[in-house]
């Protein structure tokens, strides 16, 4: 279904696609269109409190960006069902969240010198000579 550009488009623009009927039919779509997908169903789930929660979706909303899928999910915890799903997620949300941010400190600071020696990086950026 990736390929037939016009059918994925007309789907995208239909207001009833966002059901949790359709959720494998969005994941058909492809990948120019899977993010689009993605942002309808949060936008139908965010309006209709009633929406049925599973675990396609909530792997589908996991790849919208974190801060604003996680007050979402959060939302769910009462459901029993996807308990350990939303735990998993929720993790997985927050581990990707603190990578973009250590990666964004990281960029301030200079990288630190490879020892040629062990191929690692050396704890101190100007190693002093020890005497055995």
């Amino acid at each position: 279904m990736a390929r037939v550009t016009p059918l994925a488009e007309a789907l995208l623009k239909h207001p009833n696609f966002a059901r949790d009927a359709h959720l494998t039919l969005a994941a058909s779509l492809g990948t120019n269109y899977y993010s689009a997908a993605a942002r309808l169903f949060f936008d139908a789930a965010k309006r209709n409190p009633k929406f049925a929660w599973s675990g396609p979706l909530m792997d589908m909303l996991a790849t919208l960006p974190a801060e604003e899928v996680r007050p979402l999910f959060r939302r769910q915890w009462a459901n029993l069902a996807l308990r350990d799903e939303l735990v998993l997620k929720l993790c997985e949300l927050m581990c990707s969240s603190l990578q973009t941010q250590l990666e964004e400190k990281a960029a301030h600071f200079p990288a630190r010198r490879l020892n040629s020696k062990s191929r690692t990086l050396s704890p101190d950026p100007f190693p002093r000579h020890r005497s055995t």
